[in-house]
């Protein structure tokens, strides 16, 4: 899995791709949470168009940075969901 970080004006900007999986779920558990802890974000677009496949571990990370988000009394939006990924 690959992520893609862009700060502009206020909004944090994630794109992510490849296989959002247990394996790998450490990077958004560490890296992403930790990123928006230590610089106070407020908003997040998270960006999974480029995702492959997603599973129950991806779906709760994303669920704590939601969490995460909520304690910092922000708000994080997702884009780019696919239908496949829906089901």
């Amino acid at each position: 899995m690959k992520i893609d970080i862009e700060y502009n004006r206020g909004i944090l900007f994630v794109r992510l791709s490849g296989s959002l999986n247990r394996k790998n779920t450490y990077r958004i558990n560490n890296y992403l949470i930790g990123f928006i802890k230590k610089h106070n974000i407020k908003y997040l677009v998270c960006n999974l168009k480029s995702l492959n496949d997603i599973d129950i571990s991806g779906m709760e990370s994303l669920l704590n940075t939601k969490c995460t988000m909520k304690n910092n009394k922000g708000m994080m939006y997702l884009c780019g969901v696919s239908k496949r990924m829906n089901d």
